[in-house]
């Protein structure tokens, strides 16, 4: 085959000339003689350029996804306030949301996007004539970009409809399947993804998804399910990876970082979080600060809370924001940052939970031992000695002080660890209730299909 350096993901830019290119339209194609400027299904897995092209314009096409799944989730929990003016946004933190939430509606519809555009890529690579090695790579992480999509989809809704085809008149009016179906699809589509997948990457950033990615999903996904054995043996398959190394605090989260298992490279010089978090000047207010709740959480000592947290004083008053990403717009220089959507602390705290779950708390090879890695690289001394139930409450606590304000971490944990009512109760005030932890249905996609029925709280 002829290589194609994989300089960024980026770079394929001048492959999409128009969305129809990547598929984006869930509209029937039409049997007429495209523009010499379109690629559509027909042409674009002709050859091994134009296919790795494609698939690489749905990762870029996740940084869509970065407002909803990680500062309106974030909202949606207690990692952060938001200051502004916005309506959708207070909707979040007030626990308000409304059917024609805008910004519920863009993740619903871009995550259907990607999905379409995955069956697409999943349609052309079957049957194409691509050398054999990319064919396989490309299936590979097609079959986990899908299964991404439907993590968040039954995370944040519950049931949703499953769309595995291109074919517009099935798709049109097709209803939610209950979560559990939902479920079982995305560890099918990792489980066939591991399968063609190698731990190695196409790139130098990890910027594509390998092997490991795929069981990093699959841990994650198990973990939410309650298969403690499973969520313990592929967190366990990636550290056993030598490839990953836990990485100090001011460069966990930079691009290069040793830490990370996968990561979205941002359209800009700067991330789509950094951009919300970080207060554009100093006269600026931040527009999400974090919670008094998660600064009175942490320990003596935490240096995750002098490194990654900063302050701000504006009119005499101090907000303290997330400074894990650091560059905003004024970043002229270099793209140093990508968002990082797997890395190796969440393994080590999944295992860390399951183990904790299996009664496999103290000694080597336990809850214990696992916990404590993440503690260490906080400079935290050791926790040893605890029982279960003490293991998985600092377990609980360690998650949310290492992962605030990253993607849905805390919101989804309260969630599934059915401790969000007893959490966000008092904080939410009256507006508060059970029907709350799933999003409601778009009031368009149900005007488009009627078939959709909405969560319960939302009629």
């Amino acid at each position: 085959m002829n290589f194609i350096k994989p300089s960024s993901i980026l770079s394929y830019s001048w492959y999409l000339v128009l969305p129809a290119m990547l598929l984006t339209s869930c509209k029937k194609f039409l049997t007429i003689d495209p523009p010499v400027n379109q690629l559509v299904k027909a042409n674009v897995f002709t050859d091994d350029q134009s296919a790795q092209a494609a698939v690489t314009g749905i990762y870029s096409s996740l940084n869509s996804l970065m407002g909803p799944l990680n500062f309106c989730a974030s909202g949606n929990a207690d990692d952060v306030e938001y200051s502004g003016s916005d309506e959708s946004y207070i909707q979040f933190c007030s626990s308000s949301l409304q059917i024609d939430n805008s910004y519920i509606a863009s993740a619903w519809r871009y995550l259907y996007k990607s999905i379409y555009d995955c069956n697409a890529a999943l349609e052309g690579l079957t049957g194409s004539k691509l050398s054999e090695s990319l064919r396989t790579r490309l299936t590979g992480e097609v079959r986990f970009l899908r299964a991404y999509c439907y993590y968040w989809l039954a995370g944040l809704w519950g049931d949703v409809p499953l769309v595995l085809t291109t074919d517009y008149d099935k798709n049109q009016s097709l209803p939610r399947e209950k979560v559990a179906l939902v479920y079982a699809q995305i560890i099918n589509d990792l489980t066939e993804a591991k399968a063609l997948l190698t731990n190695e990457y196409y790139g130098a950033e990890r910027a594509y998804a390998n092997k490991a990615t795929a069981s990093a999903l699959l841990a994650r996904t198990y973990l939410f399910l309650g298969d403690w054995e499973k969520a313990e043996s592929e967190a366990g398959l990636v550290i056993s990876d030598n490839q990953y190394q836990m990485a100090d605090l001011a460069v966990t989260y930079k691009k290069g970082s040793t830490e990370t298992i996968w990561q979205i490279e941002p359209s800009a010089l700067y991330t789509a979080v950094g951009l919300q978090y970080v207060p554009w000047y100093v006269t600026s207010v931040p527009y999400w600060p974090l919670a008094a709740t998660l600064l009175d959480a942490f320990e003596a000592g935490d240096e995750r809370k002098t490194q990654w947290i900063a302050k701000t004083t504006v009119r005499d008053e101090d907000y303290y924001y997330p400074y894990k990403y650091m560059a905003t717009i004024h970043e002229r220089t270099e793209k140093n940052e990508y968002v990082i959507a797997f890395r190796l602390a969440e393994m080590y705290l999944t295992r860390a939970e399951a183990r904790a779950q299996l009664n496999k708390v103290n000694g080597t090879n336990s809850a214990e031992s696992d916990l404590n890695i993440i503690r260490g690289k906080a400079n935290l001394l050791p926790l040893t000695g605890m029982g279960k139930e003490a293991a998985l409450a600092a377990i609980a606590q360690e998650r949310r002080l290492e992962f605030f304000s990253e993607w849905s971490f805390r919101w989804l944990d309260l969630k599934r660890t059915g401790k969000a009512t007893a959490v966000l109760g008092s904080l939410k005030g009256s507006n508060w209730s059970e029907d709350d932890l799933l999003w409601p249905i778009p009031f368009a996609e149900r005007q488009a299909n009627p078939f959709l029925e909405q969560n319960k709280g939302y009629e």
